[in-house]
């Protein structure tokens, strides 16, 4: 079972207005990629088909303990062989180059929630698929965002990241 849970009373109706807003938003202003800006529908995923193949999602073979990839069977991967974790798995979604690097920028800094979203749904939808992770998690947790940060912005980007993984899981 996976659970996600919220310590504040106006998280629903923050959330519907944050919605409502970003609707309008989209019809007065068309949606872009936030990577290459190019203009897209209002149907389409936030991020165009163009740069979601230039994120270079991990799908095949790769690390077990680190999700670097590449085949490490036979040997130990270059990428965490000699760290010390304090975890026992990690599965990344893309390798963190520039269009990743844009996307988690514009998350954070500019407003662009609906990449979150996205993200989020493609990293479930990668952990469901991916027959290395094990038992799914009971419970995801938003890294937490210090509570100034979290008053500038307006919302914690790892935790809307999370949702839309729980949701898909």
């Amino acid at each position: 079972m996976i659970q996600i849970t919220s310590c504040s009373m106006f998280t629903m109706p923050a959330r519907m207005l944050r919605n409502l807003s970003s609707s309008v938003l989209d019809f007065v202003y068309p949606v872009h990629c936030p990577v290459c800006r190019a203009s897209m529908g209002p149907g389409d995923l936030r991020i165009c088909s163009e740069c979601w193949q230039n994120l270079q999602v991990i799908t095949g073979v790769h690390c077990s303990r680190c999700g670097c990839p590449g085949d490490f069977r036979n040997s130990p991967c270059s990428n965490c062989s000699d760290k010390v974790f304090r975890f026992t798995r990690l599965r990344a979604l893309a390798p963190f180059t520039e269009p990743m690097q844009q996307l988690v920028y514009g998350i954070k800094y500019q407003n662009r929630t609906g990449a979150a979203r996205i993200l989020g749904k493609k990293t479930g939808d990668l952990l469901n698929g991916d027959t290395d992770v094990g038992d799914l998690p009971d419970t995801i947790l938003p890294v937490p965002l210090h509570p100034s940060r979290r008053r500038e912005r307006g919302y914690n980007q790892s935790s809307l990241i999370g949702r839309e993984i729980a949701r898909a899981l």
